[in-house]
């Protein structure tokens, strides 16, 4: 494993170079970009280490100012068809923001101040700072992030940059192109909480985030604050989520969880109630006699089921594919009959199975 966070221009001897090796990296070309195999990382150096809780505004209300926003300046530095297409969805998206709809849009294509991150020829910058696009996150409903229009690019530290900082300020990504490669796509469902279209429907945009329900937008917000929360929040988890991804193809399970006592809620001058003797048996004919003895608890042996037959579930609906645990209200129930029909678990039958009177049955019993 080789994580790349540089950027450079990319040839055919990059498979030369690194060999067999996987590449995580934030900047990928079509040329050395190994689909399936190597993989796209947010840019670590631009992720914060703050709790969620801390950064993150809440999801309600459902519907912000904007409905939808973007901020950014094209560097147009090719004459391509694809070029020529962009212009044309910039000439779109214009359209859109002088439109006579009582929708608020906020989309500005050219920096105002200076450019945080500048970005490579026919990508978009950053402008700004980082807590001037959170102002204007935290008061959109949707945020439009718009692929580079070199079709070698197909992700870019601007671009995921400005993905991951759409997601952590609870809006929803508007993803226009067709190319774009997402972190952990693998892995991670961003049909969930994420729009991808390609440019040509772009005069379709507007319609189409108009017409999600808000159940619908409120199930989005909260399955990307879930991703956002458990594979993106900080350089740590991102990094686990990197080894996360590389056990899941050696279908290796995850660490086990560790036991935790539970805190104690009384002080060390708290003294406990104790009985100076044990009452009497007001009913002794309703004892049922000595207890049976022990058996052991049934072992977990899901580590390899889970990870086979259950890899979306755990990343998707779950979120602990990171950690295994020893139970999970997740269990596959069996039939009731099975646990007649030759299963060991559940009941134990008396008598094999046999039955018997009142003496097999407090034998059964101890």
């Amino acid at each position: 494993l080789i994580p790349d966070f540089s950027y450079e221009n990319k040839g055919p001897n990059q498979l030369e170079k690194h060999g067999r090796a996987i590449v995580a990296q934030s900047e990928a070309r079509i040329s050395s970009f190994r689909p399936g195999y190597d993989l796209i990382l947010p840019p670590l150096d631009k992720v914060g280490d703050e709790p969620v809780w801390q950064v993150a505004p809440s999801l309600v209300p459902i519907t912000r100012k904007y409905l939808l926003s973007f901020y950014g300046e094209w560097n147009q530095q090719t004459q391509d068809s694809d070029s020529t297409l962009l212009k044309s969805v910039i000439e779109k998206l214009q359209q859109m923001d002088d439109g006579k709809t009582k929708d608020k849009l906020y989309i500005k294509l050219k920096c105002e101040g200076k450019k945080e991150v500048v970005a490579a020829a026919g990508d978009w910058h950053l402008c700004d700072s980082v807590e001037e696009r959170k102002k204007i996150l935290d008061e959109s409903t949707y945020s439009l992030i718009l692929a580079p229009s070199d079709p070698m690019i197909i992700s870019s530290s601007a671009l995921q940059q400005r993905l991951y900082e759409v997601l952590r300020s609870g809006a929803i990504p508007v993803i226009l192109g067709s190319r774009v490669q997402l972190p952990f796509a693998e892995l991670v469902d961003w049909t969930r909480f994420s729009i991808q279209l390609p440019l040509h429907r772009v005069t379709e945009l507007h319609f189409l985030i108009r017409s999600i329900s808000h159940s619908d937008l409120f199930k989005m917000k909260r399955q990307g604050r879930l991703v956002y929360e458990n594979y993106f929040s900080s350089p740590q988890v991102i990094l686990r989520t990197l080894f996360g991804v590389l056990q899941s193809r050696l279908t290796i399970p995850a660490d086990s969880v560790r036991d935790t006592p539970s805190p104690s809620i009384f002080n060390a001058s708290f003294t406990p109630l104790l009985l100076d003797f044990l009452p009497n048996e007001s009913e002794p004919e309703e004892v049922l006699g000595p207890l049976e003895t022990p058996f052991p608890s049934p072992s977990y042996k899901r580590n390899f089921s889970s990870v086979l037959g259950e890899r979306t579930e755990s990343w998707n609906t779950r979120f602990h594919a990171l950690r295994l645990y020893g139970n999970t209200p997740w269990e596959h129930v069996i039939p009731t009959e099975a646990k007649f029909l030759g299963s060991r678990m559940g009941f134990r039958p008396i008598c094999d199975g046999e039955g018997g009177s009142g003496k097999e049955f407090s034998a059964a019993l101890g």
